[in-house]
């Protein structure tokens, strides 16, 4: 079976196990728009650069939703150890995880962007901001399904989720900060979006080499 193969049922069994849990996609597109909603009434004037920030942040909080449904989840169920008894590479096994994270991530980002549209219609949507908003997505991606399959085996993994994920995403949150202050003024980013996608390739190298430890363990 070849690796695309591979990566694709995965997935699909991902997705299939999420919708069968109807009230989890119900929550994870409700809650960009209730959050949206919010936002919009508090800030009746917010600019491009404001609404960018509180994209940024709503991915964020997610992202730290969708760590306890990755490996975790596999671990709970005690379906990790029927993936680990498939002949699959336990990269193979991480990268489609990163995969369905990266799915559901960039779902709550598009979809707290199209309520600030609806609600507000103040978002002024370029390539350097659908380039940031990818490459911060994809970022807080890598980082949640390294930091779900790290404390699957740990009894105390709901305290350490947020703390780890948010220090592992802290060098992403500064530079996305970084860019925002410098779209505001018009300025060139691509420096920094080199610096995102460079993050995200060396983070990728650095949690699949170790999870092929992890996740054997």
């Amino acid at each position: 079976m070849s690796l695309l193969k591979k990566l694709y049922l995965l997935l699909l069994k991902d997705f299939l196990v999420e919708l069968r849990r109807s009230y989890e996609i119900i929550s994870i597109i409700a809650f960009p728009i209730v959050a949206t909603t919010i936002f919009s009434i508090l800030n009746p004037q917010a600019s491009t650069m404001s609404s960018l920030s509180f994209i940024l942040i709503i991915s964020l909080l997610a992202t730290l939703f969708i760590t306890t449904t990755s490996f975790i989840r596999e671990y709970e169920k005690t379906t990790i150890y029927y993936l680990r008894s498939l002949p699959l590479t336990a990269a193979t096994l991480f990268t489609a995880k990163y995969l369905y994270t990266f799915l559901i991530v960039l779902l709550v980002t598009l979809a707290t962007v199209g309520s600030i549209v609806i609600f507000s219609g103040f978002l002024e949507i370029n390539l350097s901001i659908l380039a940031l908003l990818l490459l911060y997505t994809a970022n807080l991606a890598a980082i949640s399904s390294f930091v779900s399959a790290l404390t699957m085996y740990s009894e105390g993994k709901y305290v350490l989720i947020p703390l780890i994920t948010i220090v592992y995403s802290f060098p992403i949150i500064l530079l996305s900060s970084s860019i925002i202050n410098k779209l505001s003024i018009y300025e060139e980013i691509y420096w920094e979006l080199s610096i995102l996608g460079l993050h995200l390739i060396a983070f990728m190298i650095f949690a699949v080499f170790l999870s092929e430890i992890i996740i054997e363990e």
